[in-house]
């Protein structure tokens, strides 16, 4: 029977079973090496297929029964939020800064493995004045959903004051009449 569970950075036992006195448990996942106990388990994200056998102890009981059960640990969604900016004409472009919500336990941007997800815009130093895209790429981790995302740096217009020297030359002429 497949089974769901969300990725929660805990790790968390694959089935549950029992057996009688008499009987034993053993286990495997993906085809790896049989073992008893522990029951098996995972904490990452990804689809385990858990052998579960039931071995006689040869006395009371004899042969074997078995079952497959498909596992799988689904990734955890994250929220990000881009941040608007603002720039006044002539400045360099500013930090561009997102914020990720959602994570499981104690784990952050820094712990989770998120790759691939760059933030850019289309506005260099010197451009008009006016709205660029800030663009987020959606990223991958091994445990999370990593969204894209976007927001708008605006370019303000730089404000000239009546003795501003630097945007404005002027010598003083002299004329001499006659």
């Amino acid at each position: 029977t497949p089974s769901d569970l969300p990725y929660d950075a805990n790790t968390n036992h694959l089935v549950t079973a029992s057996a009688q006195p008499g009987l034993s448990l053993w286990y495997r996942v993906n085809s790896g090496a049989w073992g008893g106990n522990p029951v098996p388990t995972a904490k990452d994200a990804g689809v385990y297929v858990v052998d579960v056998e039931v071995r006689g102890d040869g006395v009371n009981y004899g042969g074997t029964a078995a079952k497959q059960v498909t596992v799988t640990v689904s990734k955890k969604a994250l929220t990000v939020t881009v941040d608007n900016k603002t720039a006044t004409y002539g400045d360099a472009v500013p930090s561009l800064t997102r914020t990720y919500v959602g994570f499981a336990g104690s784990e952050t941007e820094a712990t989770a493995g998120i790759t691939g997800n760059a933030i850019s815009t289309t506005y260099v130093k010197g451009a008009n004045a006016g709205s660029y895209p800030i663009t987020l790429t959606a990223g991958t981790a091994k445990n999370y959903i990593v969204p894209g995302g976007s927001a708008t740096l605006t370019v303000n217009k730089k404000g000239l004051s009546g003795s501003d020297d630097a945007h404005l030359k002027a010598d003083a002429i002299s004329w001499t009449y006659d």
